[in-house]
């Protein structure tokens, strides 16, 4: 290990004015890439996806927020909830006109989402009342416009009556 630190040493105390330029073109180098993917990856779209039971409603939401640095829309949602049965579990695929609960909004696609917004949809009833009595167990699918599809989300715990929220 020592060995090392003097071979860097006399590379860098030769008089040779080559070394110190050598090291500071590999530094500008190393950090110019470092930035450039810094800013590749800032230009991504990317969403957080939460399946939020709301207690005392006996309701589940889901909240779509856009993490990223540029607008996304939001072109389509699917949904299959994980029902078990004798040979472990079957996904049941949740048809468009059940998804959505149509008393507080009417949830129309295409849906624009602003950097660092979010949106909360309200499930249907028999929706929540299938992931309620699965444990929140659900396949879940975002598309937007660029057809890039997400599908990576967390389930958490609202509890609405006494404030909080926990993970499920």
């Amino acid at each position: 290990m020592h060995l090392r630190y003097h071979l860097l040493l006399l590379f860098i105390s030769r008089e040779d004015d080559m070394s110190i330029e050598l090291l500071i073109a590999l530094y500008g180098a190393i950090l110019s890439t470092i930035l450039g993917i810094r800013e590749w990856l800032k230009e991504l779209r990317n969403l957080t996806i939460i399946l939020e039971y709301v207690t005392w409603y006996e309701r589940v939401n889901l909240v779509i927020t856009n993490s990223g640095h540029r607008p996304v829309t939001l072109t389509g949602l699917t949904m299959a909830t994980g029902i078990p049965d004798d040979e472990g579990k079957h996904w049941e695929i949740v048809p468009q006109n059940a998804l959505f609960d149509v008393s507080p909004i009417q949830m129309r696609f295409p849906v624009k989402i602003e950097d660092g917004d979010s949106i909360s949809i309200p499930l249907g009833p028999g929706v929540s009342e299938e992931l309620i009595n699965n444990h929140l167990t659900a396949k879940i699918s975002v598309f937007d416009s660029q057809g890039k599809e997400y599908s990576r989300f967390d389930s958490i715990i609202h509890d609405a009556k006494w404030g909080g929220y926990f993970k499920s």
